[in-house]
């Protein structure tokens, strides 16, 4: 007999007493129906607790979703929620399907990380994050949602709106709306402002319109020096200045077209001068050199060119011309000798031709550097005049060392004589 039952029975008999056969029946389905009602108790009380379990796990996964954070962060920072939605995504690293599924090849593209979205500005992005981590900082410090906390990090991140809006205005040259935002006053209003409002040491004394910084804190907090009113004067003073340059520079634009005289005029000036002249007479004298024939006449012809390049005023006697000969060695002096008694060709060897060419073309560079400080001279005067530089200033015509076109053939030799370089192809020497 199980407790349950015995109580009943005694209830029924009393103290003492005994039970009749139908007391009896009586007392043993009191008991099953009493045992039937409380198990149906304790199954209610156990659905009952399972769904209050369910339900407080269901609300904990809401407040900790990163939709929660999102949503907070997206009306702390002034962003739609899809934007929010699509910038934590991005900020998160996730990744989704590309717009292309298939390549070229038909290989399937990988996922690729969310992009930002181009409406959201960069300084609404930094209000974003900033939320984003208070909220994150209230959910790990605390275990739960602290309403008051979480309402003072969204005041936190509102005042960084407000102090990047006023570096904004200050880096824009907008005093009067940086001096607004601060102090909450109207435009026009004279404060002391620093570079960098609202950095760490930086404090705002709205009565007297005062900002003071603690150097201390932020050594970059620098006073600036006036008051607003100063500094809008400066800006004015710098922007007359401004506009007075762009004022002469659409006056030059404007001015009319040379006239033809003074195109004349300037051109014979430049062609007059003597580092212009004397630059052409060299340059012409090179090439001269450089495309002369192998035969005695072209031994003549380098020989003049060497003379007047070395001195361009004088004349070219026959001594000079006889010295230039003199410049090769015994040995090419002696095959020199040979090729023109043998062969018709010049006295001068391929070797000795092209040492007097690349000193001409060193000649050339010396006087090409005179030359371009007359062109940057004459350039300017031109363009202030309005003149065509290309009417004024013709570039002399100069091929120069023939590049990377030798004969065909095998090389059979290098050799170098001083600075320059030579290439001996089918028995003869040639300057790359």
């Amino acid at each position: 007999m199980n407790g349950l039952t015995a109580s009943i029975r005694n209830l029924i008999a009393g103290a003492g007493q005994t039970l009749n056969p139908l007391q009896e029946i009586q007392a043993d389905q009191a008991a099953a129906e009493t045992a039937q009602k409380l198990s149906l108790v304790e199954k209610a009380r156990l659905e009952a607790e399972a769904l209050r379990r369910e339900q407080a796990a269901a609300e904990e996964a809401e407040r900790i979703a990163p939709q929660r954070r999102t949503e907070f962060a997206a009306h702390s920072a002034g962003i739609d929620l899809p934007d929010a939605t699509r910038l934590y995504k991005a900020i998160s690293g996730a990744r989704e399907r590309p717009a292309i599924e298939y390549d070229d090849e038909g290989n399937l593209m990988p996922d690729v990380t969310f992009a930002k979205p181009e409406s959201v500005a960069p300084g609404q992005e930094r209000l974003f994050r900033s939320a984003l981590a208070a909220a994150q900082a209230n959910l790990l410090g605390t275990g739960k949602t602290n309403a008051e906390q979480l309402t003072g990090a969204a005041g936190n991140v509102q005042t960084q709106a407000l102090v990047q809006a006023v570096q904004d205005a200050i880096a824009k040259g907008d005093l009067d709306t940086a001096s607004a935002i601060s102090q909450g006053a109207t435009p026009g209003t004279q404060i002391k402002l620093h570079e960098n409002i609202g950095t760490t040491g930086a404090t705002f004394a709205p009565a007297t319109g005062d900002v003071a910084a603690d150097p201390a804190a932020d050594p970059a907090n620098m006073v600036l020096a006036g008051t607003v009113a100063e500094l809008r004067a400066k800006a004015e003073r710098e922007r007359a200045a401004a506009a007075l340059d762009s004022a002469k520079t659409q006056t030059e634009r404007t001015k009319p077209p040379a006239d033809f005289k003074d195109v004349t005029t300037l051109r014979k000036e430049w062609n007059d001068l003597p580092e212009v002249k004397a630059y052409k007479d060299v340059i012409a004298l090179v090439e001269s050199a450089r495309n002369t024939p192998d035969t005695r006449a072209g031994d003549i012809q380098i020989a003049y060119a060497v003379g007047k390049t070395l001195d361009p005023n004088s004349v070219v006697r026959e001594g000079e011309l006889k010295l230039t000969g003199e410049a090769a060695t015994l040995p090419e002096k002696i095959k020199g000798e040979m090729r023109s008694l043998v062969m018709g060709k010049g006295r001068m060897t391929p070797e000795t031709r092209a040492q007097l060419v690349a000193m001409l073309d060193n000649a050339v560079t010396q006087r090409e550097k005179t030359y371009r400080q007359a062109e940057t001279t004459y350039r300017a005067i031109a363009e202030k005049n309005r003149i065509p530089v290309d009417q004024v200033i013709t570039e002399p015509a100069r091929r120069g060392a023939p590049k990377n076109n030798l004969p065909a053939g095998e090389v059979q030799a290098r050799k170098k004589i001083g600075e320059v370089e030579f290439v001996k192809i089918n028995g003869q020497w040639f300057q790359p």
